[in-house]
């Protein structure tokens, strides 16, 4: 019986173990099932990781317990030609370029990783693969295990492009804000000269003819320097409302002595503070251009504001000198602007007309001062050209054809002169002073000349009789030019081809229209005594 139970002891035993040597089999098989998934999933990870970083346009970075970078993506290489291996145990601020300044920022960084804090949007700067300077935008944040600091993770972007985006945007920010304080204050500025054209033709006008009429010498060079000082006024009022006037630039013969005296009387101010002597040498028997003075206008100021400009480079105690010369040259009327500044380097010269391009500081300059003056003067059929040498000064050159048609300015005579056939003119005006100017120097000429104060007061006087010119201010209290016209135009419509009108250059569009609509001729203010008298006996000749 003992036998018995023993062997059937074995046989349970026996049975048992093998049941646990299969369980334990198959326990087996399930963890290296488990693991293969495991490791599978893992290998499936990775790569998901890995297409992540490679599809991404930033780069993934990590760092060890002491910020020493052990894993960092290769699109870094792309972008500064330093590949992923040559940083792998450096630092951040071991990668610093050495011409980066910004210490606090630096400063800043480290403070902020000594503390084991994360942060974000820290910039700085690298070297491209090109050798210059790119801008990265860094996000990180700390890494613990068990409570144990292990090092950094995060990643970074090149912001390069994303800033000279903002900060062209700020550009033309700014330089809309600088356009708009500027067209404010050229309105401001227009509205006072045509406010002062007034008593501005009252001086002109009564100077010139004291010079004209006093009997001795001295009275006259006191009146001829009354006189040029009034025209130095006068061609400043004419170039602010030239600058803000709204309508079409029109061509006629001008002469480019007169373009150039007024764009240097305009800055006189600023020259004279700059310290810039200005030296001029304006050719006298100049043969008249055929263009708009006021863009011819608009080139001489912008080469006379460059120059000095430029000058404000010149050291202490260094000499500012701009030579403003006018001459011919094989047949074309030319006008130089020299100055002693540092000069222009050679490879800057070839792009200095190019649009948007500028060598000043942001907010000195848009970089199309000179493209425009190159558009203006090859669309007058001249050129421009600039020489320098760095050190010598620069000197900008523009040529222009000669108009090839009659000098009316020069050609015309003197007021009174011989020939000029007597007329009965009739003068609207509401300023006394002036209709009082323009009836001295017309009766000088031989006219008869009466006064009526408003567009009303003329209607009345034309019902008792019939001038052979009409003269009309266009700004009058009651009724204005335009409207006088149209009333002419209904009841006494042979008078519209023996009209004039007056004008201190107004800046409304509604009368820049109706000049254009109607074609009368206009005498601007402030005007000169022989303008007047020759607009006067030209509007007097019978039509062809």
């Amino acid at each position: 019986m003992v036998d018995a139970a023993l062997i059937f002891a074995g046989l349970l035993a026996g049975a048992v173990l093998v049941a646990l040597l299969v369980r334990e089999i198959r326990r087996a098989k399930r963890l290296t099932a488990a693991a293969a998934l495991a490791e599978a999933e893992a290998r499936r990870s990775e790569e998901r990781f890995r297409d992540v970083v490679e599809a991404s346009s930033d780069w993934i970075w990590e760092t060890d317990a002491d910020y020493r970078l052990t894993f960092i993506s290769g699109h870094l290489e792309e972008l500064s030609g330093e590949s992923p291996a040559s940083t792998l145990g450096k630092r951040r601020w071991d990668l610093r370029l050495p011409d980066d300044t910004d210490d606090a920022n630096w400063e800043r960084h480290k403070a902020v990783i000594a503390a084991r804090q994360s942060f974000r949007d820290f910039v700085f700067p690298y070297g491209d693969a090109g050798g210059g300077r790119r801008f990265c935008r860094v996000h990180g944040k700390p890494v613990f295990s068990n409570g144990v600091f292990m090092g950094y993770r995060g990643t970074g972007s090149d912001i390069t492009d994303h800033r000279r985006v903002q900060a062209e945007m700020e550009r033309q920010r700014e330089a809309l804000h600088q356009s708009e304080k500027l067209s404010a204050l050229g309105s401001l500025l227009a509205g006072v000269a045509h406010e002062l054209n007034n008593p501005l033709s009252v001086v002109v006008g009564h100077a010139a003819m004291l010079q004209e009429l006093s009997p001795d010498e001295p009275t006259r060079e006191r009146a001829g320097k009354i006189k040029a000082a009034a025209d130095r006024c006068a061609r400043i009022v004419r170039t602010f409302l030239a600058m803000a006037r709204a309508k079409p630039d029109e061509r006629a013969p001008v002469h480019m002595n007169a373009v150039v005296e007024g764009a240097l009387d305009m800055l006189a101010y600023g020259l004279r503070t700059s310290g810039v002597e200005v030296a001029r040498d304006l050719a006298p028997a100049l043969p008249p251009v055929f263009a708009s003075a006021d863009q011819l206008h608009q080139v001489c100021l912008n080469l006379v504001i460059n120059a000095q400009q430029a000058l404000q480079g010149q050291g202490e105690g260094q000499a500012r000198r701009l030579r403003v010369r006018t001459f011919v040259d094989d047949g074309r009327v030319a006008v130089e602007f020299a100055d002693n500044g540092p000069g222009i380097p050679a490879d800057i010269q070839k792009r200095i007309f190019d649009p948007f391009f500028t060598t000043k500081p942001m907010g000195m300059g848009t970089g199309i001062g000179l493209s425009v003056c190159r558009g203006i003067v090859l669309a007058h059929g001249g050129r421009i050209a600039v020489e320098s040498r760095p050190g010598e000064g620069a000197c900008f050159r523009l040529w222009l054809p000669p108009s090839g048609q009659p000098d009316a300015e020069g050609a015309a005579g003197r007021p009174g002169a011989a020939g000029a056939k007597a007329a009965r003119i009739l003068v609207v005006d509401d300023e006394v002073a002036i209709a009082e100017l323009l009836a001295e120097i017309l009766g000088r000429a031989g006219h008869e000349v009466s006064i009526v104060a408003n567009g009303s007061a003329a209607l009345d006087w034309l019902a008792a009789g019939s001038p052979e010119l009409l003269i009309s201010d266009l700004r009058m209290p009651g009724m204005d030019g335009p409207t006088l016209y149209r009333r002419l135009a209904a009841e006494h419509p042979d008078l519209l081809r023996r009209m004039l009108f007056i004008t201190g250059d107004s800046l409304s569009p509604d009368l820049t229209a109706f000049l254009t609509e109607t074609g009368v001729p206009v005498i601007e203010k402030p005007y000169d005594p022989h303008d007047v008298v020759r607009k006067v006996e030209s509007a007097l000749k019978p039509a062809a």
